[in-house]
């Protein structure tokens, strides 16, 4: 598998946040009535709270996973991903909303509506952010596979299990591909 630097996931992460920043604060002003700054502090503030509370949900349901049934988020099957979105919708509504009522001054019903609004807005732009981003910025298979996989590869029988590479450290035409599709070891 090829993977995204640290320094290039900070970098989508910080592209992400300001584009749904730069889309959403506008129409909740139009909306809601309310200033740029009140508009931008409370979308600014609904977003810290998600990166905050994502790793911990996420966390907290691999190791659920992991306790209740010993398999790893990697091999979790369709279904269980269905479970595990929904279960982070729910809960980031449970988080950010008492947050839009603190910051915007809203009831808890006016409160609830404009989390939803913001979910399902933030579904598809997570959606067409992404297909932009990897279009505007893709990862780049050779290097990444050959950083990745450096002197092991996984065993056809399991990805658990490693061997050593049997092709040379340096692509070449004939191998390249073949590196490219390798998986980082757990």
């Amino acid at each position: 598998m090829t993977l995204r630097s640290a320094r290039e996931r900070l970098f989508q992460t910080l592209a992400f946040e300001l584009g749904g920043l730069a889309l959403v604060a506008p129409v909740y002003g139009f909306v809601m009535g309310a200033s740029a700054v009140a508009s931008v502090l409370l979308v600014a503030a609904t977003s810290v709270v998600v990166m905050a509370w994502s790793p911990i949900h996420n966390h907290l349901f691999d190791a659920a996973e992991w306790r209740l049934s010993g398999r790893v988020a990697s091999e979790r099957p369709s279904r269980l991903r269905l479970v595990h979105a929904v279960s982070h919708e729910v809960s980031t509504t449970i988080v950010t909303v008492p947050v839009i009522m603190l910051v915007g001054g809203h009831g808890f019903w006016e409160s609830l509506i404009i989390d939803i609004a913001m979910t399902l807005f933030y579904v598809a732009y997570t959606y067409v952010f992404h297909v932009a981003y990897d279009w505007w910025r893709p990862v780049r298979p050779a290097a990444a596979a050959l950083a990745a996989v450096a002197d092991v590869a996984p065993d056809d029988a399991s990805h658990r299990r490693l061997r050593p590479l049997t092709e040379p450290d340096q692509p070449t035409d004939a191998n390249l591909p073949r590196l490219a599709e390798r998986t980082v070891p757990e």
